[in-house]
């Protein structure tokens, strides 16, 4: 079989070493959720097409992993049949709905452009209105709305808004309503986490932070400049000291560090971190090249 690199990968961050040849590059398959962490020669081999050079249990593995595919096959055909089969299997639907595209922070890596717009009641009733007539068929079972941004906190008044009438709409139909949030954490206060928790059903926040401070507040600082880690910090650390969070056996907060050649080496440093603030077995932690 021909193979070629398949078109939905992330590749690759390089990690850096002071010879060349021993550096190493982290590659990601976007079809599978794997990464692979592959030696400088294994990636020169893989990027030139080299297949035939490429050890059989590695060009397996990379097989298995969908970084590289059949040289003829259809990717885009590939992926819209797998989404669609997933679709119409499924008993949950899932929604993300985006309330503002507004946002306080001006992050080098953001691709989006940010306006000071909110969500207007026409177009909110349209989102609700198509909501309620997938659920009429009867198919679902449970709704889960995932709200993002811009920072989705920035339109806490219409997200509040539609939660109450997704709340309605799902008891109208007999399934379970939840939600979960990506936000910057930088208005995430407690008051404001136990009002989406409590009376708006948001059981799951992510929340970013790109590794300890020094780093953190040159990647993820205000539109005017400003660090943000020791008040998104703060906010998690009040969170999790509330009565409503700590009852709870699966923790709501979930962070997210993304790491590229400038960061990485934090890792272990933001580790110790999070155990020093005693935070290691209350929130949930990932990271994402």
């Amino acid at each position: 079989m021909k193979f070629k690199l398949s078109r939905y990968y992330i590749g690759a961050t390089k990690l850096p070493h002071e010879q060349e040849i021993y550096s190493k590059h982290i590659i990601f398959s976007t079809r599978t959720g794997k990464s692979l962490l592959m030696n400088y020669e294994l990636y020169n081999q893989l990027m030139n097409g080299a297949y035939e050079v490429i050890p059989t249990d590695m060009l397996l593995k990379l097989f298995n992993y969908e970084i590289i595919v059949p040289e003829h096959e259809n990717e885009f055909q590939t992926m819209m049949t797998q989404n669609r089969i997933g679709i119409d299997e499924s008993a949950s639907l899932g929604i993300t709905i985006q309330p503002t595209s507004n946002c306080q922070l001006g992050c080098h890596y953001c691709g989006q452009v940010h306006t000071k717009h909110t969500m207007n009641n026409i177009i909110s009733e349209k989102v609700l209105q198509r909501i309620e007539t997938k659920l009429q068929t009867g198919k679902y079972k449970s709704l889960n709305i995932t709200w993002y941004g811009g920072e989705p906190l920035m339109g806490y008044s219409q997200l509040t808004h539609m939660s109450i009438q997704l709340d309605d709409i799902s008891k109208k139909y007999g399934i379970h309503y939840s939600a979960h949030m990506i936000t910057n954490g930088l208005s995430l206060k407690p008051d404001i986490f136990k009002e989406l928790y409590l009376l708006y059903h948001v059981h799951s926040f992510q929340i970013t932070i790109d590794g300890t401070p020094e780093h953190h507040d040159k990647r993820r600082v205000t539109k005017t400049g400003a660090s943000t880690f020791d008040i998104i910090l703060n906010n998690i650390v009040s969170i999790t000291q509330l009565p409503e969070y700590t009852a709870r056996i699966n923790k709501p907060l979930f962070i997210r560090m993304n790491i590229d050649q400038t960061n990485y080496e934090s890792i272990p440093f933001f580790i110790d971190l999070l155990a020093e603030k005693q935070l290691h077995n209350k929130v949930s932690l990932s990271f994402a090249s």
